[in-house]
């Protein structure tokens, strides 16, 4: 699954309600967000970079 966000001066993108800390290269920039359903992993790029990967247990039960 991919997303676009753009990075404000605090950082902080949202995903479906859950708030990501991103690196200060990305203020002021878009930037693309996977979403690895199956290994469990939120890849951020930055022009085709990845600039950040960390585990993202995504729960298609979650209520909003």
């Amino acid at each position: 699954m991919h997303l676009v966000r753009f990075v404000r001066s605090n950082r902080v993108i949202s995903i479906f309600g859950e708030k990501f800390a991103v690196p200060g290269e990305a203020v002021y920039q878009y930037i693309k967000a996977t979403i690895n359903v199956k290994e469990q992993k939120l890849l951020l790029f930055l022009n085709g970079k990845v600039i950040d990967k960390r585990e993202y247990r995504y729960n298609r039960n979650r209520e909003n």
